[in-house]
């Protein structure tokens, strides 16, 4: 996918149940050539890049799982690991790669020792050391999913409100997939008369010469 990132992961609709969630915008995508083929060109959302592809490296799939560990960690703590702001450069966000995880203080108190080691696994800057999919599905986080504990995490009192912006967000998509755009002769737009003037002036200024 190479573009793993909380806006390319939506619901189907607004029951908000795991079942219906979904991975939109495939834009990025690329199908892996061969078994040990490798990609250079460097796609991505600069929060939740892999450091092989923040660095220019070449990458493979794995940069999908460090993306996936990035989300899990958000999810988890309410924070992202590596950017504290949105002006972050990808350089600055590449140095924090380097710095060990944290999971000390409330938030991660309430997280589970399985989840935990599941994000160090998928945030290994090494790619070979990351876990494939496969391998994610056989994590005891996911594996033993019905013997997890019910323990609400310190960024549960975010949920009315992001609930809200998520059936605000849903309504309006909704709403305008129904209405039918009225388009009118191409002479009528202001960008068509702007050009047209543009080329009679010059037209003009020719003449002149």
């Amino acid at each position: 996918h190479r573009d793993l990132q909380p806006r390319n992961i939506m619901y189907l609709d607004k029951s908000c149940r795991p079942s219906s969630l979904r991975i939109v915008d495939f834009g990025f995508a690329k199908q892996q050539r061969a078994e040990n083929g490798l990609l250079m060109t460097p796609c991505f959302t600069k929060e939740y890049a892999a450091p092989e592809v923040l660095s220019r490296k070449k990458y493979d799939e794995s940069c999908d799982i460090w993306s996936l560990g990035v989300l899990l960690y958000t999810l988890l703590s309410g924070n992202t690991p590596f950017a504290s702001d949105r002006n972050d450069s990808h350089e600055l966000i590449l140095a924090r790669t380097s710095h060990k995880l944290q999971f000390t203080g409330p938030t991660w108190d309430r997280v589970t020792y399985n989840a935990k080691t599941l994000v160090s696994a998928m945030l290994d800057v090494d790619p070979k050391k990351r876990p494939t999919a496969l391998e994610l599905c056989k994590h005891p986080w996911f594996s033993n999913i019905d013997s997890l504990p019910n323990v609400k995490l310190a960024t549960i009192q975010d949920y009315n409100r992001i609930r809200h912006n998520l059936d605000a967000t849903f309504n309006a998509i909704n709403g305008n997939s129904n209405k039918t755009l009225a388009l009118g002769p191409i002479g009528d737009s202001n960008l068509f008369k702007r050009r047209n003037e543009r080329t009679l002036h010059q037209q003009k200024l020719e003449k002149v010469k």
